[in-house]
């Protein structure tokens, strides 16, 4: 188990900056420490976790790939990567509204979750979470048909 002390989200993020690396255990590290901080002010930190949620970043990430040059490399694999670009847009995606709109009321209840997780996949995805790594690499790639 995950021990956490004093000063571990700062030390964390200040590491982050460092490295220039973000992700999810570092993020989840920071979390807690602030969560852990905080707390004694008043101050709540909630980790907000969205599943697929309708947005403008699928348009986005297929804009920057455009941008860029062609790489001979991964032409074979360009339909993959469009497609993975949208694979959170697709058709069962929560609406944005219906996202914020739940969001807004899980944060500012008095007591406010320490994790919140609303949108289409996001069950999926917190259960996948305690996975070990290979078997939620399976699925990922079943998924997303590689």
């Amino acid at each position: 188990m995950q021990q956490y002390t004093i000063w571990d989200g700062v030390l964390t993020l200040s590491q982050l900056f460092t490295f220039r690396r973000i992700c999810c255990p570092h993020l989840q590290h920071v979390h807690v420490g602030y969560r852990l901080e905080l707390g004694h002010f008043g101050i709540d930190v909630v980790n907000v976790l969205p599943g697929a949620i309708k947005s403008n970043i699928g348009d986005s990430a297929i804009a920057s790939y455009n941008r860029m040059p062609e790489w001979k490399l991964f032409k074979p694999f360009e339909a993959a990567i469009r497609d993975r670009a949208y694979f959170s847009q697709k058709t069962k995606s929560t609406p944005t509204d219906e996202f914020a709109k739940n969001t807004v009321a899980a944060i500012l209840k008095e007591k406010p979750p320490a994790w919140f997780t609303y949108g289409h996949y996001s069950t999926v995805m917190a259960i996948m979470y305690h996975l070990p790594i290979s078997v939620r690499d399976f699925i990922l790639k079943k998924a997303m048909k590689c």
